[in-house]
């Protein structure tokens, strides 16, 4: 849809595919009911609403007919990144709504905060990043005074099937980019963390016909403790032991979480699927993609024995995306930091134990992360080795970061404030 180089006509394909769903399942008067049930239609003043990707303008003119069959004044404003887009819309519009380029992501572009009372966008967001959905939704909640409304595709099997069957007389490009829709849609959780994160409060979430969401909330203020983490659900079993069975937790900006509990409580087993390294049986998690790639330290250490010190450092800083030019520069911080200087040229394994999980701490941490997932990380630390991890700790939290650790210890790194969160071990 936005590749330059594709037949303009293959864009008027999908818009008339598109216009032909959003009719068969009621987009608009959907839309509509949304913004009369949150307390958004007077007759008294104009409802003005702006449109974010608004395609080939099916969704406004109907919204258009809607308001105009109640006698509500509205105006709307249709808009959309791609010329293509707004040249086909604005040949349709008939009066029903004015048209303008507009990239929802672009700074440059940015609508007069609260100049609407209401913005929308319809099966665009899907095809955003994780950080830019957030990024959309906090441009749209600037935008709107009043309400913020965000459909689109929810991600599962049926989804996907019916994606393909509805699609199956129509153009092959039409087809793979429906179906890749589907895949690249939202759970409702996800929906929802993506939501809290851009400051909407007041969420609501129901379900449409043909596998789409509508979420619903009013615009606000970034919250200064936006939640950061999410686990909903989350079942994990190895076997037929089971580890969780539906646990569900919410960490947020400027936190740090000590979890406890006996051995087998899945304490590592939280922070791994977290991490991404242990899928779940069942349930999500979610982390808020603003805050970058976490620092992750598996109980175990996670780096390779056999080479340096300051090789570890350098493969670690890589794999967490730190730019090339910058690698050097990253590893010798991070060998002061944790005073690692004078071992950098030495094997892992010939070093001491404490001395190791300096540097298993100091790999986890080398890119600088805003999110530390720890398990076990002040095992065999000395009172300078803790202390390191106390200041990590505290500029991640202090930076509007969350840490999360794991620890049998009864005392906490120095000077860290953390909330206790208990484990209880499920047979």
């Amino acid at each position: 849809m936005d590749d330059p180089e594709v037949d303009p006509e293959v864009i008027h394909s999908e818009y008339r595919y598109l216009s032909k769903l959003n009719r068969a399942g009621r987009t608009a008067e959907a839309l509509f009911a949304e913004i009369a049930s949150r307390g958004c239609c007077s007759k008294a003043e104009n409802l003005r609403v702006i449109e974010y990707g608004a395609g080939g303008g099916d969704v406004a003119a109907r919204l258009s007919t809607l308001a105009a069959e109640r006698a509500l004044p509205i105006e709307i404003l249709a808009c959309d990144r791609s010329p293509v887009a707004v040249e086909y819309a604005a040949a349709r519009s008939a009066g029903r709504y004015r048209t303008k380029i507009v990239d929802v992501l672009v700074p440059e572009h940015a609508v007069v905060p609260a100049s609407y009372s209401v913005a929308h966008c319809t099966l665009v967001l899907h095809h955003f990043n994780d950080e830019d959905v957030v990024r959309a939704l906090a441009s749209m909640a600037s935008a709107a005074s009043a309400l913020v409304i965000w459909i689109d595709l929810i991600r599962d099997t049926p989804g996907i099937a019916g994606a393909w069957l509805s699609t199956l007389l129509s153009r092959p490009e039409i087809r793979n980019d429906a179906v890749s829709s589907v895949r690249r849609g939202f759970t409702r959780s996800e929906a929802q963390a993506a939501a809290e994160a851009a400051g909407l409060t007041d969420i609501a979430i129901r379900r449409l016909s043909f596998g789409r969401f509508l979420l619903s909330g009013r615009p606000g203020p970034v919250p200064a403790q936006r939640p950061t983490l999410r686990v909903n659900r989350l079942e994990v079993r190895f076997g037929s032991n089971w580890v969780f069975r539906g646990y569900s937790m919410v960490a947020h900006s400027g936190q740090a979480i000590t979890l406890r509990g006996p051995n087998g409580a899945g304490k590592s087993t939280l922070l791994a699927c977290l991490a991404g390294a242990v899928r779940p049986s069942a349930g999500s998690t979610w982390c808020d993609p603003t805050l970058g790639r976490p620092g992750f330290h598996p109980q175990d250490g996670g780096v390779l024995p056999d080479i340096s010190v300051a090789a570890n450092l350098e493969l670690f800083a890589r794999l967490a995306g730190v730019p090339r030019a910058a690698v050097a520069g990253t590893v010798r911080d991070g060998l002061a930091r944790w005073g690692l200087a004078e071992v950098a040229g030495r094997a892992v394994i010939k070093l001491s134990g404490g001395m190791r999980r300096r540097v298993a701490l100091a790999a986890s941490t080398i890119h600088q992360p805003k999110l530390l997932l720890l398990d076990e990380p002040d095992a065999g630390l000395d009172v300078e080795g803790r202390s390191v991890l106390a200041d990590e700790i505290q500029r991640v939290t202090g930076s509007g970061g969350t840490a999360i650790m794991a620890s049998h210890s009864a005392e906490l790194p120095c000077g860290t404030a953390s909330s206790l969160l208990e484990l209880g071990s499920c047979s």
